[in-house]
């Protein structure tokens, strides 16, 4: 999925990160061509549109189990 915090707010993303998690989903984004847990995610490193020198990561995977 895609989820960004410039169309809503930081806290809505990592609340509907929360539902799924309580829902028994493990969370992962996507960094160049790595899958990476969402428990290192933040918005500095990984998702600041003023830095062009990283990756802007939006896509997120979800598994269950």
């Amino acid at each position: 999925m895609e989820c960004e915090a410039r169309h809503v707010s930081s806290e809505k993303v990592f609340e509907t990160f929360k539902f799924l998690e309580d829902l028994g989903y493990r969370g992962s984004f996507i960094y160049d061509k790595y899958r990476i847990p969402l428990t290192v995610f933040d918005f500095e490193n990984y998702q600041n549109p003023l830095d062009a020198k990283k990756t802007y990561c939006n896509n997120f995977t979800f598994e269950y189990g």
